[in-house]
């Protein structure tokens, strides 16, 4: 007898038009809530130096993947467009970067000439210069 409801794979709920596949980043961590309601944040690492804050809506998908030492992750699937907030807790505070998705996939660390760039909060405007 075969199953007429298989269950989806991610790229059947992700990719809606196959002639038009979305551009996405993907992100692992571990989910909480985050100081914006509207918000959702991603831990990147156990300690909960690294994190990123993020819109509801900016998820496609989201599956649970086994973390560090076994713990129960995520991976996430945001669209490319998505506003994100990366937070980099330091021995001097805590560094905020902003950007979408995409522009923030490619970035490892802030320079030190961004620094210059920097508003009073000390985000770094990504689309600068």
């Amino acid at each position: 007898m075969s199953n007429s409801n298989p269950t989806l794979s991610f790229i059947d709920v992700v990719v809606v038009d196959p002639h038009d596949p979305p551009r996405l980043t993907t992100l692992v961590g571990y989910p909480g809530a985050a100081a914006a309601p509207t918000q959702r944040r991603l831990y990147l690492d156990i300690a909960l130096t690294e994190y990123v804050d993020r819109q509801r809506d900016a998820v496609v998908h989201e599956q649970a993947v086994s973390g560090e030492y076994g713990l129960p992750a995520v991976l996430v699937w945001v669209r490319d467009d998505a506003r994100l907030t990366h937070h980099t807790r330091t021995p001097t505070g805590d560094l905020g970067v902003k950007g979408t998705a995409a522009e923030l996939a490619g970035c490892d660390a802030v320079e030190a000439e961004d620094w210059a760039e920097t508003d009073q909060h000390g985000w770094v405007d990504l689309r600068a210069g």
